[in-house]
């Protein structure tokens, strides 16, 4: 690269070269003719100045050849063309002035230029790296420095310097990276600065840092690549023993450079974060940070970097790793700074501690749960009530486990309902749903009914979680429920509420403190049970009307009840302790004593056995003794050994007394039987025999040869036509069906025939099942001749009956024609002869007229009345609304008259009967109630209601009139019976209620009336829910 010569005698030549060509030009235009000048070449010369670079000769040469121009023309030979040539001369000297500066400036930029290339000769010398010149890209020709080829070891003649060249030297592995490295940088100006290996002259392969930049001057101009090589193989080597270092720390490890960048990375580091290794180098170390943690990280990254020491990071913290997948896990980080030539770096050695985390998560859960399991343990162990147990272990649940809500219900022993008996938390809003909730019902009731626990981390949408409200309001996340299950049975439920995901260790132990309280439950029935049995016990050896005392091995008391106390004549406290056959069984019922060594109350003490004495005598304080019947029981231990008996007994007097008076009795039974002629049967129905007594034999006109008879002998007796519907009576007895209440006829042997009427009940087993029938026969014979007469009687009757009521009817129609004609002839004589007639005559017509007219009216009542008994009822449903309103329609003008105020109930309902009729029953009541009313203010009011007792349908008309004395209520509803004179409050002939009468018991109704005298009456029909009267009277 050097020189041959030097510059200052290349520089010498130059410039004596350039003074020769310019006089030889000078000498050359003397002789040239003034047309033709050759001073144009002096531009030339001037411009080959540039290769002397020196300012002072450029002007100088300038200035000599300007005035070499101007001696020229003057001592250059005349010519033709003098213009011209001064022209000429003028233009060359123009010429010359603008090409001094050009050139000057041009020597400048030289100089520049010579400067810098020396100072790069310098550099190149002073320094380790090679440099290459890549003048076209498009071209493969390249220029590399002296340092380049030292680098490789090779020589210009041995290796040309062109980018083919440097590829085949370039590692085959390192072709790829390389050439995407410079795409890089051509296509997005990324700067170019690659590592690969280039093969030397030894053939050995070695470490380059490669560098460069590209310029294009024009746009359509080559691109040009300038850059540098550097051997980096020491500190590849230097780094490759880190990285195996590195590679096999038992930890993750890591370098970053100032910037952040990842340098190196071990395997271990890449499989903690689930990267690929090489995806981590270049990459800054942020990546591997928590997005919260990211902008607060870089900022401790860089004042680390400004005071680099030795330190574990984030002492008292924890620290967590994202990794490639979003999720996050604690770790633990050591720094250390590591300064190079390149600069400072940190090596890190990162440890995944998730496994510590949990172990001390774990323990820490253990020691917590092993605390609340002791601590439930020492609650439920306390004397106290269950429910302030059970309030303090929620305390200690929530306290323990962190839960918003801790519940515990228990089920009530006699109903379907869980009851809460403590809760807590800051949750704990107990409302009346949770305290009492139905078994099967809301969640807490759906995990005691159906036996199985329900725990969830993702309450919300939960559909087995019912309250969402409550737990979106609470922000509640998580739920677990236990039901409280002893053997088989479900004694309550525990459930937690969380506001944070419930861990596996927590729900083990939720379950065995829900096994302690489960066990304390069940302690508490049980203690509760055997308390109730206690009070029980005490109460049923209180409230026996049997004595029942206890006794020891010793045959020493040790309890007696009150009624076995009360019945001996002492207080308890006097027999207990004592040997108590001294006391009470000394002495037998024929005086003489009774030794306690044959006592049967004590004898199950010695032998074990059940003693039982029917009829005994006990003997009181007082001296006095009474009959008794006792049973001994021995009581043994869950060994089978003899410890004690029990002995229960009772006073039997009233039983003697009884059994005396049940054997009167019978005897007075036998006596009546006989007298009225009954004979008792009764009928095993299993063994399908009869038992007889003697007087079954004679109803049947049998021999008594035995009591006991089979079935068939008495079905044989019946008469053929009656047998059928005998035993079905019987058997529809022993079903249930009906009673057994029938007759049939017998056929005796001597072929008389003789009526049996037979009653009887069936006994059934505890089954059900018929199993003994027991009953009476008695002869009917004259009985049914009887009946047979009073029927024949009773037809003859109603024949005569309906012979009465015709004549009634026919006698009451054919008496109205003559007394309307003694009315019309009273009348006549009035209008003929009245003048004729003296005062008192006139009025004995019109006398003759009234009574008349009185007969023909009681004649139309009577014929009436006995219409009401012959005619057929229609019956049919009525609307008694509406039959109402058709009445008091009717009665308007009247009720207009009198200025009486109808009150009555609606709505009236529905009713079957015969409507004229009942319309005639209320309209000849309301038509009274209006007549026989003084009150200046006058109501009547109706009303009805359906008895609840018989079903009828009451109908009252109630009135504020003058009443009915007490002594005439009853004859009221006797027919033409009046209790006012004939002509006051409107007349009448005293038919009208009797006719009312009559209907209503056609319908198989009745009627009833309630008056005070003076304030009114009240009127009550009542009408069957069907029609049971007759259809005419008999």
């Amino acid at each position: 690269m050097a020189s041959q010569q030097p510059f200052s005698q290349r520089q010498h030549l130059h410039s004596m070269w350039i003074l020769g060509l310019t006089a030889l030009i000078f000498i050359l235009d003397l002789f040239t003719p003034l047309g033709v000048a050759t001073g144009a070449l002096y531009i030339f010369i001037i411009l080959a100045t540039l290769f002397i670079g020196q300012r002072k000769f450029t002007l100088f040469l300038g200035g000599l050849t300007t005035v070499l121009i101007i001696i020229g023309l003057f001592l250059s030979p005349g010519g033709d063309a003098n213009g011209h040539a001064i022209l000429n001369r003028i233009i060359q000297m123009a010429a010359i002035g603008a090409t001094v500066p050009l050139a000057l400036t041009q020597i400048s930029n030289i100089n520049r230029i010579m400067t810098s290339e020396e100072r790069l000769d310098l550099a190149l010398q002073g320094t380790d790296e090679g440099i290459w010149d890549w003048p076209d890209t498009k071209l493969d020709q390249e220029w590399w420095s002296p340092q380049f080829y030292a680098l490789l070891g090779y020589t210009p003649e041995e290796v040309s310097p062109s980018f083919s060249q440097f590829k085949a030297l370039l590692h085959p592995e390192d072709h790829q990276p390389t050439t995407k490295a410079l795409e890089d940088h051509f296509r997005h100006l990324v700067p170019f600065d690659v590592e690969y290996r280039l093969r030397t002259r030894s053939g050995e392969y070695r470490w380059f840092r490669g560098r460069g930049r590209s310029a294009q001057r024009h746009p359509k101009g080559p691109i040009r690549m300038v850059g540098s090589i550097d051997d980096i193989t020491q500190r590849k080597n230097a780094q490759e023993k880190v990285r195996l270092i590195i590679e096999a720390a038992p930890s993750g490890m890591l370098m970053i450079d100032a910037h952040g960048k990842i340098v190196l990375a071990n395997q271990l580091l890449a499989r903690q974060f689930g990267y690929p290794h090489d995806a981590l180098l270049g990459q800054t170390v942020e990546r591997l940070v928590p997005l919260r943690y990211q902008d607060s990280h870089s900022a401790q990254r860089t004042a680390f970097f400004a005071s680099p020491t030795s330190r574990q990071m984030g002492r008292g913290r924890d620290l967590f790793g994202l990794r490639r997948d979003g999720s996050e896990f604690p770790v633990e980080i050591g720094l250390n700074p590591v300064t190079t030539e390149e600069g400072t770096f940190v090596l890190a050695s990162i440890i995944d501690i998730t496994q510590r985390k949990k172990a001390e998560e774990f323990l820490a859960d253990q020691n917590r749960l092993l605390a609340l399991n002791a601590e439930v343990g020492r609650i439920i162990n306390q004397t106290r009530e269950l429910q302030p147990r059970l309030q303090q272990c929620t305390h200690a649940i929530v306290d323990s486990l962190h839960v918003a809500f801790a519940g515990i219900w228990t089920l009530n022993q006699n109903k379907p309902l869980l009851e809460l008996e403590g809760s807590a938390g800051p949750s704990a809003h107990v409302n009346d749903l949770q305290r009492h909730i139905p078994l099967g019902q809301f969640t807490i009731g759906k995990i005691a009914a159906e036996k199985i626990p329900h725990v969830t981390n993702t309450v919300i949408g939960d559909p087995r979680v019912l309250e969402q409200d409550w737990a979106t309001r609470e922000g509640l996340v998580a739920f677990a429920g236990y039901p409280l299950i002893k053997g088989q049975n479900v004694v309550g439920v525990i459930a937690v509420f969380g506001k944070y995901p419930l861990t596996n260790s927590t729900l083990d132990t939720l379950k065995m403190v829900g096994d302690r309280i489960t066990a304390a439950i069940e302690r508490h029935f049980v203690r509760q049970a055997l308390q109730e049995l206690s009070r029980r016990n005490e109460r049923i050896l209180a409230s026996a009307g049997e004595g029942i005392y206890g006794l020891d091995n010793e045959g020493l008391t040790t309890f007696i009840n009150p009624a076995g106390a009360r019945m001996l004549g002492y207080e308890a406290e006097e027999l207990l302790g004592i040997p108590i056959h001294a006391a009470i069984h000394h002495t037998r019922s024929d005086g003489s004593p009774c030794p306690s060594e044959g006592c049967p109350m004590t004898a199950p003490l010695k032998d074990g056995d059940l003693h039982q004495v029917e009829d005994d005598l006990l003997w009181r304080k007082d001296g006095n003794s009474f009959p008794a019947f006792f049973t001994s029981s021995p009581i043994r231990d869950h060994a089978d050994n003899s410890i004690g008996a029990v002995v229960v007994f009772s006073d039997i007097t009233d039983r003697k007394h009884q059994e005396r008076h049940l054997k009167e009795l019978s005897n007075r039974l036998t006596l009546a039987t006989q007298a009225a002629e009954l004979g008792i049967w009764e009928w095993n129905i299993q063994e399908n025999t009869l038992t007889w007594d003697s007087q079954m034999y004679v109803l049947y006109g049998l021999e008594p040869k035995s009591k006991v008879v089979s079935y068939e002998s008495w079905a044989n007796a019946l008469h053929p036509q009656d047998r059928p519907s005998a035993e079905e009576a019987v058997q529809r007895a022993i079903q249930g069906k009906q009673k057994l209440d029938t007759e049939f006829r017998v056929l005796w042997p001597d072929g008389s025939v003789h009526w049996i009427r037979t009653i009887g009940s069936v006994e059934h087993d505890s089954a059900g099942m018929a199993i003994r029938m027991i009953g009476i026969n008695w002869d009917i014979t004259e009985t049914k001749a009887s009946q047979k007469a009073i029927l024949q009687h009773t037809k003859d009757l109603e024949v005569s009956n309906q012979e009465l009521d015709d004549f009634a009817y026919i006698t009451s129609h054919d008496l109205k024609e003559p007394l309307r004609g003694i009315a019309n002839y009273s009348r006549f004589l009035l209008e003929d002869h009245g003048p004729l007639l003296p005062e008192e005559g006139k009025e004995q017509c019109h006398t003759i007229i009234r009574l008349t007219q009185r007969m023909e009216s009681l004649i139309e009542s009577l014929r009436y009345y006995s219409r009401v008994g012959r005619t057929e009822l229609a019956i049919l449903p009525v609307n008694f609304d509406a039959l109402l309103d058709d009445i008091l329609l009717t009665l308007k003008p009247r009720l207009e008259e009198t200025q009486v105020t109808i009150k009555r109930s609606s709505p009236l309902p529905t009713w079957p009967c015969d409507g004229v009729k009942i319309r005639e029953v209320l309209a000849n009541l309301i038509t009274n109630a209006m007549k026989y009313n003084d009150k200046p203010e006058k109501w009547i009011q109706l009303s009805a209601q359906i008895l609840p007792d018989s079903g009828h349908l009451e109908i009252a008309v109630r009135d504020n009139g003058i009443g009915i004395p007490q002594a005439h209520q009853q004859n009221i509803f006797r027919i033409f019976r009046r209790l006012h004179s004939r002509d006051k409050f409107g007349g009448g002939d005293g038919a009208g209620l009797t006719i009312v009468k009559k209907i209503m018991e056609r319908h198989g109704g009745t009627i009833r009336l309630e008056s005070t005298m003076g304030e009114g009456t009240t009127f009550f029909v009542a009408l069957p829910p069907s029609h049971t009267g007759k259809g005419q009277d008999s």
